[in-house]
């Protein structure tokens, strides 16, 4: 490749060739599940590129661990996106039409004839309503049927990276994390803030434990050890990513990968080679080198699915001070809620022991979930995940509630747990008696799991997934509300 300026290098005509026509063709988590955001006609001719390539196509173990975690919420997102802009096309016209009236302009003097106009607007908006409509039933419903996650298997087959072997091996891929993240050595040093998530920072997968912040450092990895096995000799990988511990840019133009990933892999493999697409720039170049040809207006719906914004480096730097103070409060209050979090998972360990259940690596502290119920009879294990409110904030956030239940809708459908139940704790504070009574509050969350298991079909409503509220009063669990579907419990009793 050859050198523009110093440490920045770009593909020659001919090695652009050689990476169309012979290189390891990479895909990024974020481009399969994107194809659950895209129009049938755009993701059939995305899927069409794919399937030119299907010879050349690999995706690390780590990129379908990610698709298969997140893809549930992902169908889930876009339907409620597209559903929003229907509900409020529909109602917009409405609102028009009794603002009209209120103007009274048939007697304004204007010779304007409103009955008209709003005819044409009616007209107009059905037309609208109607192409949003047919849009939304188009997009994928979370059900047992995933026509897309099929496509994916045919066309992955056989081209997934193996997983760790175990904790060790995993542990060893990132020893190193923390001193490249202040190091700003790519990739994933944008994400080193992710551990500050007392919920979220790791998650458990077939017995291994798996940071969140250092997923794209495992994926890295997982590339280079490949690359390096294979003896490839050039690599594309093609990645909706924007953030700035990817690509470098310089003035709002992206020039390519940091120079850092180009000559790690050349350093780590026999990798010659080594080019970066967006999911744009990869369907718009692939007319070039295959038969495919991908649409100007499916170009411009893929671009539009990428959300995320480039990071900029100077961003900490330039705060006002009031921001800097903000933001040092927000650090202080995730920090006392991590420690906060720990003791209530403690104290409801001591609640599960003290109802006989048998618990299966309670000292194993987990993301999710916080602890797992051993069950009789083979089943797989029974979930607890523990989440919890101050008082002081208002209530429930109900994104805990829809994450964890989400969580344990995909856990139990792909059966690694027999059943789950979220155990939310109300913690009171010194000034409870300014806010919401507690039969509110519970009321309040119980009618969003409502809302959410209609959003998730019936379904949903039949699997074991379960609400526990309750409070914490000297040290001690006390169970105030249920909420769920029935359970046998006594399986997982000692």
């Amino acid at each position: 490749m050859r050198e523009r300026f110093v440490g920045y290098y770009s593909p020659t005509d001919d090695e652009y060739r050689r990476l169309w026509t012979e290189g390891l063709i990479v895909l990024d988590t974020n481009v399969l599940l994107g194809l659950y955001r895209l129009s049938n006609a755009t993701r059939e001719e995305l899927l069409g590129v794919l399937e030119a390539l299907r010879d050349r196509l690999w995706i690390p173990h780590h990129v379908g661990l990610e698709f298969q975690r997140n893809r549930v919420r992902v169908i889930i997102q876009a339907r409620e996106r597209a559903h929003s802009v229907l509900r409020k096309a529909k109602e917009n016209l409405s609102v028009t039409q009794s603002r009209v009236a209120e103007l009274e302009l048939d007697k304004s003097g204007l010779d304007i004839d409103p009955e008209q106009l709003l005819s044409d607007l009616k007209d107009a908006n059905e037309r609208l309503v109607e192409a949003l409509e047919s849009m939304h039933n188009s997009l994928v419903d979370v059900s047992s049927v995933d026509p897309i996650r099929d496509r994916l298997d045919a066309l992955l087959g056989g081209r997934i990276g193996e997983a760790p072997p175990d904790q060790d091996t995993l542990d060893r891929m990132t020893l190193d994390a923390d001193e490249r993240y202040e190091r700003r050595i790519p990739p994933g040093f944008r994400d080193a803030e992710k551990d500050d998530d007392p919920n979220g920072s790791h998650f458990l997968f077939d017995g291994l434990r798996y940071s969140r912040r250092q997923g794209d450092l495992i994926l890295w990895r997982q590339i280079l050890a490949h690359a390096k096995n294979s003896q490839t000799k050039t690599v594309l990988f093609v990645t909706a990513e924007q953030k700035d511990d990817w690509w470098w840019t310089e003035r709002g133009h992206t020039l390519g990968p940091l120079p850092e990933l180009s000559n790690e892999i050349r350093r780590e493999s026999e990798v010659t080679s080594f080019w970066m697409y967006s999911t744009t720039a990869f369907a718009n170049h692939a007319s070039k080198y295959t038969e495919v040809t991908v649409s100007e207006k499916s170009l411009v719906d893929i671009g539009a699915i990428s959300t995320e914004s480039f990071a900029e480096p100077s961003r900490r730097q330039n705060l006002e001070p009031s921001f800097r103070r903000q933001a040092f409060e927000r650090e202080v209050n995730t920090r006392f809620r991590k420690d906060l979090s720990t003791t209530v998972e403690r104290v409801i360990e001591e609640w599960l022991d003290r109802q006989g259940f048998v618990l299966d690596g309670s000292d194993d502290r987990r993301s999710f979930p916080d602890f797992l119920l051993q069950s009789q009879g083979g089943l797989p294990p029974h979930g607890v995940d523990v989440k919890f409110s101050m008082r002081s904030d208002y209530g429930i956030n109900p994104r805990l509630i829809d994450d964890s239940m989400l969580k344990g809708y995909v856990e139990t459908e792909e059966g690694r747990l027999s059943g789950m139940t979220l155990v939310f704790v109300l913690l009171p504070d010194q000034s409870e008696e300014l806010f919401e009574p507690l039969d509110l509050v519970i009321g309040q969350a119980i009618d969003r799991l409502e809302r959410l298991v209609a959003r998730l079909s019936e379904r949903l409503s039949r699997r074991p997934l379960n609400v526990m509220f309750g409070l914490v009063r000297g040290n001690e669990f006390e169970p105030v509300k249920w909420w769920g579907s029935p359970f046998d419990y006594a399986r997982h009793r000692g």
